[in-house]
């Protein structure tokens, strides 16, 4: 039965004054674990937007990373497609 639910998580980082791009390093390396064994990152472009992919390898969600002025969003899904759509709407 469908529940209406979809398989996605979006969240949003930001402290005030420090650019994303000074962020996003700290989110990926300590919250996301991309530094850890068999975890794998790559970037990857959805939406039209440059985005920091996160491989957990377990065939499960992915995390996609997207870092914008003081902004970092992070978008979690194991739907690729889903995940662009996400992004497209991003500022």
């Amino acid at each position: 039965a469908e529940t209406g639910s979809l398989d996605l998580y979006l969240l949003a980082f930001r402290v005030p004054g420090v650019p994303a791009a000074r962020l996003a390093p700290a989110i990926l390396d300590t919250w996301l674990l991309a530094g850890s064994s068999g975890v794998t990152t790559s970037t990857v472009t959805l939406g039209g937007k440059e985005l920091t992919a996160v491989d957990y390898g377990d065939e499960g969600s992915a995390s996609y990373v997207y870092a914008s002025g003081e902004a970092v969003v992070v978008i979690e899904t194991s739907d690729k497609a889903l995940a662009g759509e996400v992004a497209a709407l991003l500022p």
